[in-house]
């Protein structure tokens, strides 16, 4: 008899950023530059120069540097023209899911922005409120409790007036002293935190919690202090009002959109076959527990831009052809096989709520992240249908990618061709000089009457020397930028017209 696992589907709320536009109907953009058809928005600009670690002959902050930057991003779009689309990469099948996973998690967050972000509205009282606590730096003991169960049973120790917060610490079985950390406004990841510390008159020695502070997890908290920064003169007023605007905003957000995702996903249950789920879990549990040192190995390439060389997923492989056919999952009357999870995968890599996947819980957590998958098709399902897909910056993102990871894929066969033996990302100077300096020439020639850049916009852009690399927490494709493009070293912008001439 066949054994079934009921799951209920609920959401768990994604990290955004939220510098994406927030209207399907939007304005127009700040166009820096173009190639052809293809454009380079202000904004584009600064977060491929900013959010992203720059090759060190592009770190300063000087004219030079900047002129640089732009000729590189020019030089990509222009590679990406030159290949065009009749290559191997462009046409595979898993290139074009990948790329259509990206578009797809942006037209999620378009409708997380819609659902959740725009319909917050936040009353003075709230904001102030959270102002007059912002300021302060707590110094805190803490315990965590696994379940909800053994959180019931240390709030009653906890009432308790003859247990002090150490005593049942202790009962729990804590050994060592009971830790203890600070919780600063600015710095704290944990909205319940948060909400527990900073919402109201708090004294020394006083127990909060156990409040649950993730998905099956319950702190408790003792107040041991706390340092108390004021804010005096205009600008530092200005910004704690602006961060604590901005978190407030966020926290409503969610609960908003958390209540819309229960809306779209009611009455759907996901239903596991227990027979193929344990045996798929098994065969990709490889996949995804994986040593320390190739951890540190994979995060230091994604770190140094080399991640684009491979810019699918790692795919399901033969393993699983003697049980794609199977049976794996049921939602809503749909029945997905092995090969269907295979194909949703290829545009929707599986995301974890847990970060430390082990052989104990690796099950659980495949079948959660499964169940959250799910939810994000059903969510951009709802986005087709508000035609996020045919917004323009939906396909400037989508395009950028693209033309990044295709023009990285010519650069090599350019390389290749010429017999380079440099490794581009250990030996740039020589590369570039050699290589790919000169192919870039013949190309800003070639694509010149192609080329139109708004110097005016372009001379007031303002770049800083500070190296980041910012990923999103809780999405399918963690990355936020792709990595910057090693094409040119070219300081000169001698090509193309000048389209501030034209306005």
């Amino acid at each position: 008899m066949k054994k079934y696992y009921p799951v209920l589907l609920f959401p768990v709320l994604l990290s955004l950023i939220f510098s994406c536009a927030r209207k399907a109907k939007e304005p127009e953009p700040a166009v820096l530059a173009r190639v052809g058809d293809r454009l380079i928005t202000l904004d584009e600009f600064i977060r491929r120069a900013e959010y992203t670690i720059r090759p060190t002959y592009l770190r300063g902050d000087q004219y030079v540097h900047k002129k640089m930057i732009l000729n590189s991003l020019l030089a990509e779009k222009m590679v990406a023209l030159e290949a065009g689309t009749d290559n191997p990469l462009y046409q595979s099948r898993e290139f074009q899911n990948y790329i259509q996973g990206r578009k797809e998690q942006m037209m999620r967050k378009y409708l997380y922005n819609a659902e959740g972000f725009d319909k917050v509205k936040l009353e003075d009282a709230q904001v102030r409120k959270a102002y007059r606590w912002a300021g302060r730096e707590y110094d805190v003991a803490y315990f965590s409790l696994p379940n909800k169960s053994e959180a019931d049973s240390v709030q009653k120790l906890l009432n308790d007036p003859r247990n002090s917060f150490e005593d049942v610490y202790a009962k729990i079985g804590g050994t060592d002293a009971v830790p203890t950390r600070q919780v600063v406004w600015q710095r704290e990841g944990n909205d319940a935190i948060i909400e527990a510390l900073y919402s109201d008159t708090l004294r020394v020695g006083q127990v909060i919690g156990p409040i649950q502070t993730d998905e099956k997890l319950y702190t408790a908290i003792k107040i041991l202090g706390w340092n108390e920064s004021i804010a005096i003169t205009d600008e530092q007023i200005r910004l704690r009002m602006n961060d604590v605007k901005e978190r407030l905003n966020r926290r409503e957000a969610e609960k908003i959109y958390e209540k819309y995702v229960l809306k779209v996903m009611k009455g759907k249950t996901v239903q596991f076959e227990a027979k193929a789920f344990y045996r798929l879990a098994d065969a990709i549990k490889p996949l995804y527990i994986i040593p320390e040192e190739e951890k540190q190995k994979q995060f230091n390439t994604k770190l140094w831009g080399e991640e684009s060389q491979n810019v699918t997923p790692k795919p399901i492989t033969n393993e699983f052809e003697e049980i794609k056919d199977w049976p794996l999952l049921t939602i809503a009357g749909d029945v997905w096989t092995v090969e269907r999870l295979r194909d949703e995968m290829s545009r929707h890599p599986l995301v974890f709520r847990k970060k430390r996947v082990n052989d104990n819980n690796f099950n659980e957590q495949f079948k959660l992240a499964v169940v959250d998958l799910i939810r994000d098709k059903y969510l951009t399902e709802e986005s087709y249908k508000r035609n996020y897909d045919r917004l323009p910056s939906i396909k400037r993102y989508a395009d950028m990618w693209q033309d990044h990871a295709v023009a990285l894929f010519h650069e090599q066969q350019v390389l290749r061709s010429q017999g380079c033996t440099y490794n581009i990302y250990k030996e740039p100077a020589k590369t570039l000089e050699q290589y790919l300096n000169p192919y870039v020439d013949s190309l800003q020639v070639k694509y010149s009457d192609q080329v139109e850049i708004d110097m005016k916009m372009f001379e007031d852009v303002k770049l800083t020397r500070i190296d980041m690399f910012v990923i999103e927490q809780n999405v399918p494709y963690p990355i936020a930028v792709p990595s910057f493009p090693v094409i040119t070293s070219d300081v000169r912008l001698d090509y193309g017209q000048d389209m501030s001439k034209n306005k």
